[in-house]
């Protein structure tokens, strides 16, 4: 098991990810980073996929991870942790005091994509993500063959 850290050095916001463990190893993990155990870790988690911000008892050290049970590239394996990153983004701009509003979408929005671009770059796929068809790949081509700025009329 790894854990995959990064650093957003415009909100100075760690983001630490943990796929592929069962949840017992995940905590020991955290407990490793933190120096410390945290409280109300529990034995067993119910869902797939988890986000937390943990802070030391000093207030010195605060931590935020992502743990993904099982991350083999599937697109609902890609939808989980889009899904735990987006709580990772809310964290962030709330512990920061910025509101998550219509006005600052944008920042959200690149936020987000910041992440996702970080994470799924470290994580890199096993395979390519192109989809085979009938024996070639198409390289992002959509459905009926047409490329992404064609439009199908």
């Amino acid at each position: 098991m790894k854990i995959y850290k990064f650093y957003n050095m415009t909100f100075e916001a760690s983001l630490n990810v943990v796929v592929n463990c069962s949840w017992k190893e995940f905590v020991k993990a955290t407990d490793k980073v933190m120096g410390e155990p945290w409280e109300d870790a529990g034995d067993e988690r119910s869902s797939e996929g988890f986000y937390i911000m943990l802070t030391s008892k000093d207030k010195k050290k605060v931590r935020q991870f992502v743990w993904i049970e099982k991350f083999d590239w599937t697109v609902y394996d890609m939808a989980k942790m889009v899904h735990e990153l987006c709580h990772w983004v809310v964290s962030t701009f709330n512990d920061r005091g910025i509101p998550v509003t219509y006005e600052n979408q944008e920042t959200m929005a690149y936020t987000m994509q910041w992440a996702v671009v970080q994470v799924f770059s470290k994580l890199k796929p096993k395979k390519s993500l192109t989809t085979k068809k009938h024996g070639h790949q198409t390289h992002g081509k959509l459905p009926g063959g047409k490329g992404r700025g064609n439009r199908q009329n």
